[in-house]
């Protein structure tokens, strides 16, 4: 395995419209951002390319807006940026929480939101928060641009809805208002390592604080975010209590069905993803009722 990436060729695009035309004459090529997944495979030669289209100079993508019911996040804004927008903090506290879990300063410095999302890596923390958020993946392509949700962008480890000659250009969110409320949560070997286990929940109450919905998700142990409509269909019209933890408990121990690989036994997500599971619905209860969203 080399220690240099293979030969290929760079072109710095100034628009959407030019990275979309290069994509579209070279099949084998790809989009660099923060580059924080895509160089290291190509230095290690894991994957090799024919052309290197950088999109990191158009200025549009590095955005960050609140408009008509949504919060729009350019592709190319920075993962250490979410860290620090109070907005996020506030109003989208799982968000916070998972980029501020990502490896290091550094990398969270230098990583961009759609990279990471394009990446697709399930053992990444973004995929399963935009899952639970019920995200839009604002996309472009030839004289053209396209929205997905999540069940369609995300198709399996490191694989997307996007077309070879296509880009994400932003991410929308929608901005509940009300007693929404939110939390993420992660099991990793060290800090800012990959998960072994996530899980992001966003809770929808009312007045009552009764659940309305929820959206509650799991990271890391399958190929894709992992949509617990099990979990969400108990939790309609409840409160949450330590009995009902409880039954989620065992809803998604008995309700998953994993394998044991070289980073952990069945046995063991079983357990760490019905922990998280409860600890996160319960910090986002937490929060709605000390009205911290």
């Amino acid at each position: 395995m080399g220690s240099t990436p293979g030969k290929f060729d760079y072109l710095k695009v100034s628009s959407i419209r030019d990275a979309v035309k290069a994509l579209s004459e070279v099949e084998n090529s790809k989009v660099l951002a923060g580059g924080q997944s895509l160089i290291p495979l190509l230095k290690t030669r894991i994957m090799t390319i024919d052309l290197l289209v950088d999109i990191g100079g158009i200025a549009a993508l590095d955005s960050f807006r609140e408009d008509n019911g949504f919060i729009e996040i350019g592709a190319s804004y920075k993962v250490g940026s979410l860290e620090e927008n109070r907005s996020v903090s506030k109003y989208i506290p799982a968000l916070h929480e998972a980029a501020a879990g990502i490896a290091d300063p550094l990398v969270r410095n230098m990583g961009t939101v759609g990279g990471n999302l394009s990446h697709a890596d399930p053992g990444n923390d973004l995929p399963p928060v935009m899952t639970a958020l019920d995200a839009e993946f604002v996309i472009s392509g030839n004289g053209n641009q396209r929205v997905e949700k999540s069940d369609k962008f995300f198709q399996g480890a490191f694989s997307t809805g996007l077309s070879h000659n296509e880009v994400l250009t932003a991410v929308r969110i929608p901005r509940n208002g009300g007693n929404a409320t939110s939390a993420f949560m992660k099991q990793a070997k060290s800090s800012g390592d990959f998960s072994l286990a996530s899980v992001a929940t966003v809770l929808h109450l009312d007045d009552d604080m009764n659940c309305l919905s929820s959206r509650t998700v799991l990271g890391s142990i399958f190929p894709r975010p992992y949509l617990m409509k099990s979990v969400d269909s108990h939790l309609q019209g409840k409160k949450i209590n330590t009995g009902l933890l409880k039954e989620i408990n065992n809803i998604v121990k008995n309700g998953i069905s994993v394998e044991s690989d070289f980073f952990a036994s069945a046995e063991y997500k079983r357990y760490i993803a019905s922990y998280l599971v409860t600890e996160a619905l319960a910090l986002a209860y937490k929060r709605a009722e000390a009205g911290l969203t």
